[in-house]
């Protein structure tokens, strides 16, 4: 803990008359700064406002993402367009990031002396993913997989000089992270692609720790308000939660123990099921970038799964049949790409998303009909 003695204390900085409400204006957005220093400076976390340089960070992390999600694909060149689209949208925040440096890491905290956890509630928490009834593997991690582990770190370490108590600390790991991002980014760019890795039910492989970041947990814990989620100006929410709900009904089919009427179902269901299909692929291009907040959990337009496959959807049912059914094999695919076409609407470049998002969407609307 640094104190108001020293040269390069926040402390010091912000005390000094007038550059409090300085430091608040420009975390609100205020360019009236006498406005700003006539009133009560608001903490971080009531304004749930973000410097640029951390929305960059998880505009970053969401490329990540999207990277490791390819390698879960089974359609070679859907996986292999997904990780173009996010080592595309990675490199470009990456240069966004590194353009920024460290000019507002003082900004960040008009309150020094609040008492805070290690990492921004905006950045997650790293989660062990054990799913009910699953052991994950350990077979090796390729090269592209090891290098965006490295990259995850950086960026956390990136992220962690935020809250920082001496400045001139915290400037120095920021300006050792950007420099490690740059080195790992080229030889990711290097490395051979993780497209279609893994074939498997999962999101994410195994040895991703950031699979869904519930940001919005840590807001409830701690007693405070989560913002409003905007809903997109029309019904695809409703559809993708349609869609989810006959993909469950066709699984339950799959577990019939009497086959005929486990048949009966699914040909009842199949129609449904193409018809939404067909409705979710005609919203091509209309949801690229439209949601604003750079908050990191999957946007509005898709179902929120409690489950990251639809195995773990049907625990309790039954036992799992050895091997996976081929329909739910497909149904699995599909909610991946669901996954993916909310990923899209966070992509900032609209020209990426929509690319991402209309093979997203013909995705779907292929694997519905294989059904």
């Amino acid at each position: 803990m640094d104190g108001l003695n020293k040269p390069h204390s926040r402390r010091r900085f912000l005390a000094s008359s007038g550059l409090a409400a300085v430091a608040a204006s420009s975390l609100l957005g205020n360019q009236n700064h006498a406005a700003a220093a006539s009133s009560a400076s608001p903490t971080m976390l009531e304004q749930m406002a973000l410097p640029p340089s951390a929305k960059i960070s998880i505009r970053c992390l969401r490329a990540l993402t999207l990277l490791t999600m390819s390698a879960k694909l089974a359609d070679q060149a859907f996986s292999t367009e997904v990780y173009a689209v996010g080592l595309k949208d990675f490199t470009t925040n990456l240069q966004a990031l590194v353009g920024r440096g460290t000019s507002d890491l003082v900004s960040y905290r008009p309150n020094p002396d609040e008492s805070l956890p290690a990492r921004p509630w905006w950045w997650p928490k790293r989660r062990f993913r054990l799913y009910a009834g699953q052991i994950p593997s350990h077979e090796p991690i390729p090269e592209a997989g090891g290098l965006i582990l490295d990259l995850l770190r950086s960026l956390d370490g990136y992220t962690l000089a935020f809250y920082a108590d001496q400045l001139e600390f915290a400037e120095l790991s920021q300006q050792l992270a950007l420099a490690e991002l740059q080195s790992q980014t080229q030889r990711l760019i290097d490395a051979q692609s993780m497209a279609g890795l893994y074939p498997g039910d999962d999101i994410c492989p195994w040895w991703w720790p950031i699979p869904r970041p519930n940001w919005w947990v840590d807001l409830v814990e701690n007693g405070l308000a989560v913002p409003p989620i905007p809903i997109p100006p029309c019904d695809v929410r409703e559809l993708a939660m349609n869609l989810q709900r006959s993909l469950l009904q066709m699984a339950v089919a799959e577990r019939y123990s009497a086959s005929e009427r486990g048949v009966y179902r699914l040909d009842t269901l199949r129609p449904f099921i193409h018809d939404q299909a067909n409705q979710l692929a005609a919203y091509a291009g209309t949801l690229t970038g439209w949601l604003a907040e750079d908050m990191l959990d999957r946007p509005p337009p898709l179902p929120y799964f409690e489950t990251d496959n639809l195995l773990d959807e049907l625990d309790g049912l039954v036992d799992r049949p050895p091997p996976q059914p081929y329909r739910l094999q497909l149904a699995d695919q599909i909610m991946q790409a669901m996954h993916i076409v909310g990923m899209a609407c966070h992509i900032r470049n609209k020209q990426l998303a929509g690319r991402l998002q209309t093979a997203a969407l013909n995705q779907i609307k292929d694997l519905t009909y294989q059904i």
